[in-house]
């Protein structure tokens, strides 16, 4: 059972309620760690998520001043290195004394980064999972850099301005005890409890979220996310906090080389897998659950990659539990990679795993979707005009046939085509001078209407790759999914699509070094879904 009051808060002092907490979080998305510290994503991010997504879970790399770079591997500083006293270290890590070398001219310190983030999503409606903790490098998580790092959290994120209903805290991302990555030093059990206590003893009121332990556990087999969490079950019980996992499973499918080619079909049993993998951890743990990170490699097909986005937020919700997909922006995993707040929004739109990984909270890609479906039973009263309606026409059918109210515009759309005629004859033609021959006994016809504004595409990127007739026959059935990529590929023209998978390159660094070397192979299919963009530029059509 779990207790009426949580370890370490004051006595008379409730525990906040998390299981009231992780219900409001809905879908989420991860913000790595990297993207905040380097800059790459802005308050624009957070305006335009916050209508897709329930919360964010945001990383931070603000315990880098307690790296010390002149060894080889790095390893992390005592307290006599830090000043001497906790107040000294904890002040080093807000100011960001000693970030990596190479960072020391960057955006300002990780914290003033960490925190910047944090204010920018609550500011716009967002809930935040804050995950400060979150190292790439091999700094040791004991109960002195826990202490060190969450004293300088409680100074910089206090409850006036982040209020504990919209601002969790996580303790350490993925503590374990095997390198490459934090390594654990001492009883993460006692860690814990003391950083349940040191937070509760300052803000009482702070959902706590807390993980097991992975990795190679005093000489057995290397242990998961989930499977530390489960051996954790026991004590985690005793604490008012929300538990917390990560899940990749098969690794052999979500971590796959570019070149293995192993599929996910979300058969019955291996959706069962995971349905158990979850059902396990819930019968396990008396407290709330949540997935903070679920996700896969960018290069593995998307029906593939879809099919195992579902299965697993599915079965997440099934439990009970919350999640938040792996991750926004870059890194191999990301779901969008353009360079603006507003490209990532439209791809994130377009990107079919994105909706699978949050649900009908993907406003944008579940509108489209249900835009379709609308517009596949209109189609079946105009067929498409025959299949003569040009492209540039397609966006007033959809808009008839839409689901949503169209936006509100300032004024009345510009109408694209001509006024019908007049019921009443044409005027009389002015009687011709006497040097030219007689006109023509009939009428002239009234002028064509002038060319739309926007040129139409190009025969050699508007055509159905797969041809008319398969095409037409998928969309009768019901089944052309034209949010996929490769429906769209498939079947450019009817999905109204020409032109839309060249405007971005999945691994823009990937492509222009393959180009450079001559290595980019357009002529592969495989290289032009990864290099779109570049590839349009090479051959003149992305979608063949």
């Amino acid at each position: 059972m779990v207790p009426d009051r949580q370890e370490g808060a004051p006595a008379g002092m409730s525990a906040p309620d998390a299981r009231a907490f992780l219900a409001s979080l809905g879908a989420g998305v991860n913000i790595a760690s990297w993207n905040i510290r380097y800059g790459n994503v802005h308050a624009n991010d957070y305006s335009w998520l916050a209508s897709r997504v329930g919360h964010v879970r945001l990383g931070g790399w603000i315990a880098e001043p307690l790296l010390d770079w002149t060894t080889c591997p790095v390893t992390t500083r005592g307290l006599a290195a830090l000043g001497g006293s906790d107040e000294s270290a904890i002040e080093r890590i807000i100011q960001g004394d000693g970030a990596e070398p190479w960072e020391a001219e960057g955006n300002g310190p990780p914290m003033a980064l960490l925190r910047r983030a944090a204010a920018d999503a609550v500011a716009a409606g967002l809930k935040v999972v804050l995950n400060p903790f979150h190292q790439r490098f091999m700094g040791e998580v004991s109960a002195d850099t826990v202490r060190w790092v969450w004293g300088a959290v409680l100074q910089e994120f206090p409850l006036a301005d982040f209020p504990a209903s919209a601002v969790a805290f996580e303790m350490v991302n993925e503590p374990r005890s095997a390198p490459p990555a934090s390594r654990l030093r001492g009883s993460l059990e006692e860690i814990t409890r003391a950083w349940v206590a040191q937070v509760r003893a300052a803000q009482p009121e702070r959902v706590l979220i807390a993980p097991g332990e992975m990795g190679k556990v005093g000489g057995g087999p290397y242990r998961s996310s989930r499977q530390g969490l489960l051996d954790a079950a026991g004590w985690l019980n005793t604490l008012d906090v929300i538990a917390t996992f990560h899940y990749y499973d098969p690794r052999d499918f979500t971590n796959q080389d570019e070149d293995d080619g192993i599929k996910w079909l979300g058969r019955p049993w291996e959706v069962a897998e995971i349905a158990s993998d979850f059902a396990e951890v819930s019968a396990a743990l008396d407290v709330p659950v949540y997935v903070g990170e679920f996700g896969l490699n960018s290069h593995i097909d998307d029906d593939h990659a879809v099919e195992w986005l579902e299965s697993v937020r599915e079965s997440a919700v099934a439990a009970g539990f919350a999640t938040a997909v792996w991750h926004l922006l870059d890194g191999g995993e990301g779901l969008t990679t353009a360079e603006t707040a507003a490209l990532r929004r439209k791809e994130w739109d377009s990107n079919p795993l994105a909706a699978a990984a949050v649900g009908s909270s993907a406003q944008g890609s579940q509108g489209r979707r249900l835009e379709q479906r609308a517009l596949g039973k209109f189609d079946d009263g105009c067929d498409l005009d025959g299949g003569r309606r040009p492209s540039w026409a397609v966006p007033l059918l959809a808009k008839m046939a839409s689901p949503y109210p169209p936006p509100s515009v300032a004024g009345p759309p510009a109408e694209p085509s001509p006024p019908p005629p007049s019921p009443s004859p044409p005027p009389p033609p002015s009687p011709p001078p006497p040097s030219p021959p007689p006109p023509s006994p009939s009428p002239p016809p009234p002028p064509s209407p002038p060319p739309p504004p926007s040129p139409p595409p190009s025969a050699a990127e508007c055509v159905d790759a797969k041809g008319e007739a398969w095409c037409s026959k998928r969309e009768r059935k019901g089944k052309l999914k034209c949010t996929k990529n490769s429906h769209q590929r498939k079947c450019a023209k009817r999905c109204d699509a020409c032109g839309a998978a060249c405007d971005a390159d999945k691994k823009e660094g990937w492509c222009s070094k393959r180009a450079r070397k001559g290595k980019l192979k357009c002529e592969q299919a495989k290289h032009r879904r990864k290099c779109a963009k570049t590839c349009a530029s090479v051959l003149a059509a992305c979608l063949k």
